[in-house]
């Protein structure tokens, strides 16, 4: 966990030097939720309301927008008293699991309107790494894996008007994290709402 929180200070001071530079600049939180798919839903199916997002953009163009994402979603669900099978191995009892999903991603965004209009949609892609923290509890025993996937994120969203340095920010994003050599591949569907502003 302490290896996140350097991970997350680095990026925040990359994109904080990158507002400092240049212009035409915005940062975006945003609080989140999400959903597991495949086999994310099958390890937690509940729906997470534990989540944030802290982006950062450029503009290029009136219209296209490079940048850095970084999110947090915590999946966690309590399973009723069961007997589990994890290879030749069965036990009884009651699991608690959580899944720590962590994207930091590249990305890049056209927005179908400049910001000179109130509504702003946009799509974008963002590819990169994703870290993934699997927690499976059960009476005495722990089952932990941390993993680091590659992984891409089509998102799609629109921008409303506030003033002139303030809008607010509503968006949908697909993760999907490929699978390494110790756990499967992890997708799941984000849904977010906050606010852009320039830091200026």
């Amino acid at each position: 966990m302490k290896n996140i929180y350097i991970v997350l200070l680095l990026f925040i001071s990359v994109a904080t030097q990158a507002v400092a530079q240049l212009g035409d600049n915005y940062l975006t939180l945003h609080y989140s939720t999400g959903v597991g798919l495949g086999s994310t839903n099958d390890l937690v199916s509940k729906m997470s309301f534990r989540g944030a997002s802290f982006e950062y953009r450029k503009f290029t163009s009136d219209v296209v927008a490079l940048g850095l994402d970084f999110n947090w979603n915590v999946l966690y669900e309590k399973k009723s008293y069961d007997t589990y099978t994890a290879g030749t191995v069965s036990l009884s009892g009651v699991q608690y699991r959580s899944l720590n999903i962590l994207p930091f991603m590249a990305t890049a965004d056209y927005f179908f309107a400049d910001g000179d209009h109130v509504l702003q949609p946009f799509v974008g892609l963002g590819i990169g790494a994703v870290h993934t923290i699997e927690n499976v509890d059960m009476g005495l025993y722990r089952y932990n894996v941390k993993e680091w996937h590659t992984g891409f994120k089509p998102q799609a969203g629109i921008w409303y008007y506030l003033n002139e340095t303030t809008k607010l920010s509503v968006s949908s994003e697909f993760l999907y994290a490929f699978k390494t050599a110790n756990t499967a591949k992890r997708e799941m569907l984000t849904f977010n709402i906050g606010i852009a502003f320039t830091p200026y």
